[in-house]
C-alpha cells in the first residue's frame, strides 16, 4: 500500500512539472508554424502546392505527411423542400436574454476569454513593414519608428517593400486548465438546460 501511494504521489509530482512547462509557439512570415512542448514537437509547412506536417519526439521524425492543397469543388446541390420554422416570439427572446442564467454564461465566458488570453505572454516579436505606397508607409514609418525597440520587441518601417515577422509566444497550460475548470465549476448547467427546453418548445 506505502509503495501503491508512492508511485500515485510520484505520477502526480511528475504530472505537475509537465504542465508547468509552457507550451512554446513560434510563427513565421514564410507560413512556418511550431509548437513545442516537452520534448514533443510539431512543425507546420504551407508550401505553395502543399502543407507539410512534421511530428518529432526527442529531436527525431517520427511522422512526416505532406497534403496536397485541394481546389475547391462546385457541387450542384439539389434543391431540398425546406419545412416552415416557427418563429420565436420577440418577448420571449427579450426574456430569455434578460434571464439571470443566459447573463451568468455570458459573464463567465467573457472571464474564460480574459483567462486564456492572460495565459499567452509574446516572448519576442520581429516585424518589418515595408509597403507599395510609399504615402502610407510613410505614415507607418514615423509611427513605428516612436514605438520602443527592446531585444524581445523589435517593430521597423522600411522603404524596400521588405515584409517579415518572427512571433514567439508562450501558453501557461496552468492557466488554460483552470481557466476551463473554473468556467465549468460555476456553470450554470440545469438553469441553461431549463432555457433550452423552453427554447425548444417555442419553436
Amino acid at each position: 500500500m506505502i509503495f501503491l501511494y508512492g508511485f500515485l504521489l510520484a505520477i502526480g509530482v511528475l504530472l505537475i512539472v509537465i504542465l508547468s512547462i509552457p507550451v512554446k509557439v513560434r510563427l513565421e512570415s514564410n507560413l512556418v508554424f511550431l509548437v513545442q512542448w516537452v520534448f514533443l514537437t510539431v512543425r507546420i509547412i504551407v508550401e505553395q502546392n502543399n502543407v507539410r506536417t512534421e511530428l518529432q519526439l526527442f529531436n527525431k521524425t517520427i511522422e512526416s505527411r505532406k497534403k496536397a492543397k485541394q481546389k475547391p469543388v462546385t457541387k450542384q446541390k439539389k434543391a431540398k423542400k425546406k419545412k416552415p420554422k416557427k418563429k420565436v416570439p420577440f418577448s420571449f427572446l427579450k426574456d430569455t436574454l434578460q434571464d439571470a442564467a443566459i447573463k451568468k454564461v455570458i459573464y463567465q465566458s467573457l472571464h474564460l476569454v480574459l483567462r486564456c488570453l492572460f495565459a499567452i505572454k509574446i516572448r519576442f516579436l520581429k516585424w518589418n513593414i515595408g509597403l507599395a505606397d510609399y504615402y502610407w508607409q510613410g505614415i507607418i514609418y514615423g509611427v513605428v519608428s516612436g514605438l520602443p525597440n527592446t531585444k524581445r520587441w523589435q517593430i521597423h518601417g522600411n522603404f524596400d517593400e521588405v515584409n517579415d515577422f518572427l512571433l514567439i509566444i508562450q501558453i501557461s497550460i496552468w492557466r488554460v486548465l483552470s481557466a476551463i475548470a473554473i468556467f465549468l465549476f460555476f456553470f450554470p448547467y440545469f438553469r441553461t438546460l431549463r432555457i433550452y427546453m423552453r427554447f425548444r418548445a417555442a419553436t
